[in-house]
Protein backbone atom coordinates (compact mmCIF):
# COMPACT_ATOMS: atom_id res chain seq x y z
CA UNK A 1 0.00 0.00 0.00
CA UNK A 2 1.47 3.35 -1.01
CA UNK A 3 1.73 6.31 1.32
CA UNK A 4 -0.78 8.29 -0.73
CA UNK A 5 -3.31 5.45 -0.46
CA UNK A 6 -2.76 5.29 3.30
CA UNK A 7 -3.33 9.04 3.65
CA UNK A 8 -6.54 8.81 1.63
CA UNK A 9 -7.78 5.88 3.72
CA UNK A 10 -6.90 7.72 6.94
CA UNK A 11 -8.77 10.86 5.91
CA UNK A 12 -11.90 8.92 4.90
CA UNK A 13 -11.87 6.74 7.99
CA UNK A 14 -11.15 9.67 10.31
CA UNK A 15 -14.35 11.42 9.24
CA UNK A 16 -16.38 8.29 9.99
CA UNK A 17 -14.54 7.65 13.27
CA UNK A 18 -15.12 11.15 14.66
CA UNK A 19 -18.87 10.98 13.99
CA UNK A 20 -19.35 7.45 15.36
CA UNK A 21 -20.43 6.45 18.86
CA UNK A 22 -18.29 4.20 21.08
CA UNK A 23 -19.67 0.90 19.82
CA UNK A 24 -19.17 1.83 16.18
CA UNK A 25 -15.67 3.19 16.83
CA UNK A 26 -14.55 -0.30 17.82
CA UNK A 27 -15.86 -1.74 14.56
CA UNK A 28 -14.25 1.04 12.55
CA UNK A 29 -10.93 0.42 14.33
CA UNK A 30 -11.08 -3.33 13.60
CA UNK A 31 -11.77 -2.65 9.94
CA UNK A 32 -9.07 0.03 9.70
CA UNK A 33 -6.39 -2.06 11.42
CA UNK A 34 -7.22 -5.04 9.22
CA UNK A 35 -6.94 -3.00 6.04
CA UNK A 36 -3.89 -0.89 6.79
CA UNK A 37 -2.02 -3.17 9.23
CA UNK A 38 -1.43 -0.63 12.00
CA UNK A 39 -1.41 -1.43 15.70
CA UNK A 40 -4.76 -0.62 17.32
CA UNK A 41 -3.37 1.96 19.76
CA UNK A 42 -1.49 3.73 16.97
CA UNK A 43 -4.65 3.75 14.86
CA UNK A 44 -6.60 5.35 17.73
CA UNK A 45 -3.98 8.08 18.00
CA UNK A 46 -4.07 8.77 14.25
CA UNK A 47 -7.86 8.91 14.09
CA UNK A 48 -8.25 11.33 17.02
CA UNK A 49 -9.38 14.88 16.30
CA UNK A 50 -6.17 16.61 17.41
CA UNK A 51 -3.79 14.51 15.32
CA UNK A 52 -2.24 16.16 12.26
CA UNK A 53 -0.58 14.15 9.52
CA UNK A 54 2.34 16.55 9.40
CA UNK A 55 5.04 16.23 11.99
CA UNK A 56 5.33 19.11 14.41
CA UNK A 57 8.50 21.12 14.07
CA UNK A 58 10.14 22.08 17.34
CA UNK A 59 10.77 25.80 17.48
CA UNK A 60 14.38 26.87 17.81
CA UNK A 61 15.32 28.79 20.94
CA UNK A 62 15.40 32.54 20.54
CA UNK A 63 18.74 34.24 20.14
CA UNK A 64 18.35 36.32 23.28
CA UNK A 65 17.51 33.35 25.49
CA UNK A 66 19.14 33.42 28.93
CA UNK A 67 19.79 29.69 29.01
CA UNK A 68 22.14 29.86 26.02
CA UNK A 69 24.26 32.85 27.04
CA UNK A 70 27.52 32.41 28.85
CA UNK A 71 28.03 34.31 32.10
CA UNK A 72 30.61 37.07 31.80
Amino acid sequence: MTNMTKKELISVTKKRYLKADKKDKGKILDEFCGNIGYNRNYAIRILQAGYDNHRAVRPLPREGSDCLTMPA
